[in-house]
Parts: structure tokens; sequence; C-alpha cells
């Protein structure tokens, strides 16, 4: 590596059929090795430099969009359309127009820019043959967005907490175990076809009026979660509904954070639903290579969610826990791991000085015991294997629980059913 005599010619092999049908030239979507090509899909003009997150509109005020079209061989560009939605109704097409420089603009009217309400828009650009490009392309409907927006400002919301907007088209079915897709707009900017589903276990029950949810965004729109931070793919969009005080996520996560714990990001933000208040919950990190990139970890490493009881091998996909990163690979360092813990005398102690980073995990019990977190370690807990690097095992946190500890007022005690139901203390 690096030296240099490294010489590299390498050589493309092509092989024309008869394949007895006319073929489309264009790009193709998938790949097809080791078989023929299918039709490919004939481009139609270039669409570039679409309004992407302008500045949040004032309601009542048209809102411009503008976009860039350049023809594709010689194929001129017949028509330039803006398709915009209010809402969840139907599409609006209007024609864009253009003063000659390749650059076409189009109006949203002012009648659909509603405080608080969410506004899409897309652009699709026609050549003389018929062929048509959109943007944004759309080509991954599983994992990329449909559409561009933003949402006008809505003067009637007074809050110190930075509002996350979140629109889905059944409200019902958000607290269900279904998984809807979503849109979101926070911090001046719009995600689209997110997917959203039920979070935890006992806070999906009913007696939890407000859920906790899981959040994945499309590939082509990851999260910016703070600014000058490294966007994520996921996060968990957890309820604070049983927590009187309401920082009982932050207050945790920071405490062990500032212990030198490599714990999740966790702040508090105010939802609104569909242009309504929906609730005050907490944005915590979801794990996988980003978290521990940011955690100054190993991002090579192997990171396990641990469910329950880790007292057999199992199966760390469902069993007990749930494999995060490195699963190209099966769970055969988890299953040696718990061979070596379940040693005795000598042999256990040589395992465990060879294998467990003692420092970390030292770290992560004794600071663990700051916010009363009794709910763990029979469960709710990582394994962290630092792969390819020292290869030592340590515990990181999650799912942190001040509600189960208890407060000491100089007379009695208060247990967390007496603070989850406004005991006075």
């Amino acid at each position: 590596a690096g030296g240099s005599d490294l010489l590299v010619l390498p050589e493309l092999v092509g092989e024309l059929r008869d394949l007895n049908q006319e073929l489309v030239p264009g790009y193709l979507l998938s790949a097809t090795p080791g078989g023929p090509n299918s039709s490919g899909i004939a481009p139609g003009p270039l669409v570039t430099e679409v309004t992407t997150n302008p500045e949040q509109p004032d309601g009542g005020v048209d809102l411009p969009i503008t976009a860039k079209v350049t023809e594709i061989d010689g194929g001129g560009v017949a028509g330039v359309q803006l398709v915009y939605r209010f809402m969840y109704e139907d599409e609006v097409t209007v024609p864009m127009n253009s003063a000659g420089d390749g650059t076409y603009s189009g109006v949203i009217p002012s009648a659909v820019i509603q405080p608080g309400m969410m506004i899409r828009w897309k652009v699709l650009a026609t050549d003389a043959i018929g062929n048509v490009s959109k943007s944004p392309a759309f080509r991954n409907p599983a994992d990329s967005h449909e559409w561009l927006g933003t949402v006008p400002k809505d003067p009637s919301i007074h809050t110190n907490l930075t509002v996350l907007h979140w629109f889905i088209e059944n409200p019902s079915r958000a607290q269900s175990a279904s998984r809807d897709d979503a849109s979101m707009f926070y911090l001046g900017e719009f995600y689209d076809n997110i997917e959203s589903d039920l979070h935890g276990q006992s806070t999906s029950g009913g007696a939890f009026v407000k859920k906790s949810f899981n959040v994945d965004f499309p590939e082509t729109q990851r999260f910016r979660w703070k600014e000058g931070e490294k966007r994520v793919r996921d996060i968990n969009l957890l309820t604070n509904w049983a927590d009187k005080a309401k920082f009982r996520h932050p207050l945790a996560y920071e405490v062990l954070r500032e212990a030198g714990v490599a714990a999740h990001f966790a702040f508090t933000v105010r939802v609104h639903q569909n242009g309504e208040f929906y609730s005050i919950q907490d944005i915590v990190e979801d794990p996988d290579e980003t978290y521990l990139e940011r955690a100054d970890l190993n991002s090579r490493g192997a990171l396990y969610k641990m469910y329950s009881t880790f007292s057999s091998t199992g199966d760390a996909r469902g069993a007990y826990g749930q494999k995060k990163t490195r699963k190209f690979e099966r769970t055969e360092d988890l299953e040696e791991m718990y061979a070596g813990i379940s040693l005795r005398s000598a042999e256990l102690r040589t395992y465990v000085m060879d294998n467990v980073d003692i420092p970390k995990t030292v770290n992560y019990l004794a600071t663990n015991l700051l916010p009363s977190n009794s709910d763990c370690c029979h469960k709710n807990y990582y394994f962290y294997r630092d792969t390819e690097e020292t290869n030592e095992w340590t515990m990181l946190p999650w799912d942190l629980d001040l509600s189960w500890g208890h407060v000491w007022n100089g007379t009695e005690n208060y247990f967390n059913d007496d603070l989850n139901t406004n005991t006075a203390i």
C-alpha cells in the first residue's frame, strides 16, 4: 500500500447477445450480475438545484420554488412542472416558467401556506420525446424521500424547547404496533418518507397515554439532531408521560456522559403532530456505528443490545438480545464470552483479566447508581467488544430510569409509584 510500483490495469469485457427484444438505452435501477441487462430507463432533462429547506416561511405568503433544468443528449426541455401537496390533500400541478437561463420558477400559493401545517413539493421535467425526470428522484421507495417540504411559522407556539413537527396521515395507527410512513420538520430541515413504530414494552401498553416511538430516516435524508454533529440514521422518540419532573432521560444520560461513560445523547423537545400540540418527549440516540464513533469508541466494534438475563448463549438476534453492529458476521464472539464468564476460580479470573475492559466496566457499574437505575443489569444494557483493537468487552448504558429510585425527605421514603402520582415532598 502506498508503493510507487503498484499498477492496476482493469479490463471490462462486454458480450452482446440477441435477446429477440428491443432494449431501451438508459440507466438501470438494479444490477443483473451474471445475466443480460434489462431495458434501461431513458432519462429526461436533468433537474438540479431545486429549492430545498428554504427559510421557514410566514403563513399566508406565496412560496416561490426554483429549479435548474438542463437538456440531455439534445432532447430539449418540453416542459417543467411544479407538483405540490398541502398536508394529505390531493396533489396540485402548476407549470414552471424560465427566463431562458435554464432556471425555472413556480409559486405555491399563499392559500396553502398555513401556520404549523405541512407543505410538500417536487419538480418534473419532460423532453421532446416524452422522457420524464423528477427531483427528488425517489428511486428507492423503501429508503429515499419522495418530497421536499417545509412547515410555515406558527406564531401561536410559545416555548423555550425546540419544536419537532411530526406529520402522519393516520395518527391512530401511530398508537398501535403498525409501521407507518411519516414526515418530520426539525431545526429548519424537512424529512419525508420516514418510518415510525412503537418503541418499548411497558410504555406501549394502555397505561401510557403517550407512547414511545422508533423513528427511521431514509438514506437520502439522515437526521440532523444537532448543528455540527454527524447525522444519524435512527432516533428513539421516548415518552416521559409518567415522569412528572420531565427531565429523567436527559439528566440520567448527561450524568453518565460527564462521568466518562459512553452514554447516548438525550434531550427534550416539544412535539406537534399534524399541526397541533402532541406532547413533551425526549429524543434519545439509537445504537449503531455512528453512536460508537460519536462516543469515541471503535466503530468497528461489536455491539449487542441485551433484553434479558445473560444466562445462556441463546440467540443474539432475539432470545436475550439483538446485534446492532457487525451484522455481516455471526455471534461466536458473544458465545465465547459467555463460555469465558462461565468458568470458575482461577480460570475465570484469567479470562476476565484478558478479555474484559475492567476500568470501563467498573466505571459503568459505579456511575449507574447515580441515577438510581435499578432496571439494570438483569436486562437493559449493551455488551460492547472493541473488535480488531483490544478485543475487550465492557457494558454500556441503555434505558436509564430515574423513576425506579427513591427519595428521602428526612422522615420517610417516596418510591417510584409515589413520585409518579405527584406525591408532595
